[in-house]
């Protein structure tokens, strides 16, 4: 009885210790909890898990740890319910579900860190848990917000200065500021830069950065005859004034801004109106619209005031930028609403200011200072605009939403477009009734044959229609402000069921902007674009530069172009960077000046020559002490072959794209839409962009995955690309093609039609050796002229020399 008797005291002295008497203890219980635990049960908590909690987990997971790990506070019932980052630490009554003990075990992470717990502790959360957690603990989780303030100082978020020129000791060398800075920290290292390039090498080199296209053979012979630096200028005006430069600096921005035709992931749709995206970047380059309006008209171009229709079509079409990413079509619809607002944050902070703010959705950003209050109040912005690209929604394999324009005058076509879905989803809508009859009927084969009649010519129905839709009516992707903007509330972990505190629409913290006031009425959209493309923004300009720099010179400023937060690398030439970006705003956000000057650069003109003593002491060439050998893009290889072949038509496709079927992009099946590109002559900037689905030759050559952000292109050199070259169709039929272009130019001397072959292609003559042994290839006896030539012009497609610039 006495032993019994300690025990019950025992048990009550463990109950006080908890902070309550026996009935507070059930009531506190039963407010965290949705059962009662007995004294028995809250006893097992304070002798066996609380010690153990106190012991080993409450300095990196509690309120007074100085920085908590994960999120995740383990001083509360609340907290480990809640959990962290990783989800709730424990699911009362599942110790299997639960991933405190799995952390214990070692089995995923490894808690705590320093040694494993002995496994009669680990058996008792077990126990524990399987029991429902008894936890008398009734604190709230205070979740500490960021101090952003210490983040300031980060040399990003500082505003770019106007550096003076550094001293160098070779005066005569430096032809623009640039080379300056180039030059000094070259001569702080004891190196020199290599000579300038050759003539016909800086032609061909520049030719291709500027237009995506080789040099003319005229061009190359004139530059020859008299190359100095007056007419080298005059050569990059009139490339800078040339429709190809929009055309090729287009596909560098499209890259960025992840530019697909389809919405990929679960259902892929395609977007039927991308282009007109896409065409309107590339007129808008072409014009040089300064880029401060480039970024305002993309974000809230909807938003600007229009002086006619035709101005505020164009200013609805640049918002695409914000409504062709892409989407998952199934699920819970403020799931994918907040997966688009994602995107769009994503898209914008990547593309025009190099960070991640996409990063703090579901906790404060592990690396930068943006905490999670600042994601919200930016997705509050989004989530007060509405993105209408046409697929909101998907019915019987068909997608149905709202686009952003329509022309006034198509209201005819938008007419018997609308009649042509309905028909089409009635068809479909009896396809499907019909299938599920025939199942029923499988053991009935007399009634199944007449089914199977019926869905034959429903069938046939179905194709006809599909391969005869109507002309489609003037439309745009883009955006508009709903009529209710409002803010939101932070979701925790980023789940749309677990809200927190509600966050005012605002910007970034760190830059001062979380304060920015929004009108009430307006989704805060026009008020973010300008205060991105402001000139006080300090890492705008200093993005763009870097992203203009590192297409020039093969490597940026910052070489993680996407990303200028504490996880990218530093500037190489810092003081460079800030006065480019300076000098870059107070002449207007030009970028075609921009690259003029960079191009005139001798930084920019010199030769790619390998140094040994150079090389050993910067094997990157981060200093720039040459030109870095360059492997052109997909784009450029092909358009490049279409080019010398004669083939290449300048103009874009009328209305668009050679995608411009409407339905769900499938491998096999109906509404079947030719991908590859071949066959078609137009510049590769408009071959389809279906996601999942790209042309074999961007798979083959690293071009850019419309899924994501494309900062820089990784540059691969495999098996598959030489195989490509030599085999592909498409490729021979080119090359068959420049193959008669070079009979009809040169029809009777074989040595003549070799070196118009070689300046054609190369941008250069060949040299003895070259000339000798292209003859003898070409007077094989048993081979026929036609296929020697073929096989001669292919040859020079797959040399290395016509797939880089040096």
């Amino acid at each position: 009885m006495r032993r019994k008797a300690l025990a019950v005291l025992g048990l009550w002295i463990a109950v006080l210790a908890a902070g309550v008497g026996p009935v507070g203890a059930q009531t506190q219980a039963k407010k965290s909890s949705p059962r009662r635990f007995s004294p028995r049960q809250i006893a097992f908590f304070e002798q066996r898990i609380r010690p153990v909690l106190v012991k080993h987990c409450y300095k990196c997971h509690s309120q007074k740890a100085k920085e908590v790990q994960g999120e995740l506070y383990l001083d509360t019932r609340q907290g480990l319910l809640e959990g962290g980052q990783s989800g709730p630490a424990i699911v009362p009554g599942k110790p299997e579900e639960s991933l405190l003990l799995e952390a214990l075990r070692w089995e995923s992470l490894e808690m705590p860190p320093e040694e494993k717990l002995p496994e009669r502790v680990i058996r008792d959360f077990e126990r524990w848990i399987r029991m429902g957690a008894p936890d008398p603990r009734t604190g709230k989780v205070v979740r500490k917000k960021m101090d952003v303030s210490q983040g300031r100082t980060y040399w990003a978020f500082q505003p770019p200065r106007k550096w003076p020129l550094p001293q160098v000791r070779d005066s005569s060398w430096p032809s623009d500021p640039v080379d300056y800075f180039i030059l000094a920290r070259l001569e702080a290292a004891g190196l020199r830069p290599v000579e300038d390039a050759d003539p016909a090498t800086l032609i061909r080199r520049v030719s291709f950065d500027l237009t995506g296209l080789p040099p003319r053979p005229e061009d190359v012979e004139a530059f020859l005859a008299e190359p100095t630096l007056e007419n080298y200028a005059r050569y990059v005006d009139r490339l800078l004034a040339s429709v190809e430069f929009g055309q090729r600096w287009a596909q560098h921005w499209l890259d960025v801004a992840r530019f697909g035709e389809s919405t990929g992931k679960d259902v892929n749709f395609t977007y039927p109106y991308a282009w007109r995206y896409r065409d309107w970047v590339v007129d808008a380059l072409n014009q040089d619209k300064p880029f401060d309006r480039f970024i305002v008209e993309q974000i809230a171009g909807d938003l600007l005031p229009a002086r006619n229709e035709a101005e505020r079509e164009k200013l609805i079409v640049a918002t695409g930028f914000l409504a062709l990413g892409p989407k998952t079509l199934v699920g819970p619809q403020e799931q994918r609403l907040m997966d688009t607002v994602d995107d769009q944050i994503e898209v914008t902070f990547t593309a025009f200011m190099g960070i991640t703010v996409h990063c703090a959705r579901c906790h404060d950003h592990k690396f930068d200072p943006i905490p999670t209050q600042d994601y919200y109040a930016i997705a509050g912005i989004f989530r007060s605009s509405e993105t209408l690209d046409g697929v909101a929604r998907v019915r019987r394999n068909v997608a149905e939403g709202r686009f952003a324009y329509t022309s006034p005058q198509d209201q005819e076509k938008l007419k018997r477009y609308q009649q042509f879905r309905q028909r089409l989803l009635q068809l479909q809508k009896r396809e499907s009734e019909l299938i599920r009859q025939r199942l029923r009927l499988r053991n009935r084969p007399e009634q199944a044959r007449k089914l199977d009649q019926q869905l034959r010519q429903l069938r046939r129905q179905l194709r006809q229609l599909e391969q005869n839709p109507p002309p489609l009516p003037r439309m745009a992707m883009g955006m508009a402000d709903r009529p209710d903007p409002r803010d939101i509330h932070v979701l925790i972990r980023g789940e749309i069921r677990k809200r927190g505190e509600l966050v005012p629409r605002g910007f970034l913290s760190v830059l001062d902007g979380q304060q920015a006031p929004i009108p009430k009425g307006q989704s805060g959209r026009l008020q973010l674009a300008q205060w991105i493309a402001s000139p006080q923004n300090p890492l705008t300009a200093r993005v763009i530069v870097n992203r203009v720099w590192a297409h020039l010179f093969g490597r940026g400023l910052v070489p993680t172009v996407n990303n200028f937060g504490t996880m990218g690398q530093k500037p190489s030439h810092p003081k460079l960077l800030d006065r480019l970006a300076v000098e870059f705003v107070e002449q207007g956000w030009s970028l075609k000046r921009l690259i003029r000057r960079l191009v005139l650069s001798r930084t920019y003109r010199l030769s790619s020559r390998f140094d040994p003593r150079c090389y050993e002491v910067d094997p990157d060439n981060v200093l720039r002490w040459r030109m870095q050998p360059r492997r052109l893009e997909a784009e450029a290889i092909r358009d490049a072959m279409l080019e010398v072949a004669g083939l290449l038509q300048h103009d874009p496709p009328q209305e668009g794209s050679p995608l411009m079927r409407v339905g769900v992009v499938r491998v096999r099946g109906r509404l079947q839409v030719d991908l590859s590109g071949q066959g078609v002559n137009w510049r590769s900037l408009y071959l389809p962009r279906v996601r999942g689905h790209l042309p074999e030759i961007l798979q083959v050559f690293d071009g850019a995955d419309p899924s994501f952000i494309i900062g820089q292109r990784e540059v691969t050199t495999v098996p598959t690309q030489a195989l490509f070259l030599l085999n592909s169709p498409e490729v021979r039929r080119i090359a068959q093609a420049f193959a008669t272009r070079l009979q009809q130019e040169v029809p009777g001397d074989a040595q003549e039609r070799v070196i118009r072959a070689y300046q054609l292609a190369l941008g250069r003559a060949p040299d003895a050796g070259e000339l000798n042994q292209a003859l003898q290839f070409l007077h094989s006896p048993d081979t026929p002229q036609a296929q020697l030539w073929t096989d001669f012009c292919q040859a020079l497609f797959a040399s290395a020399e016509f797939r880089y610039v040096y």
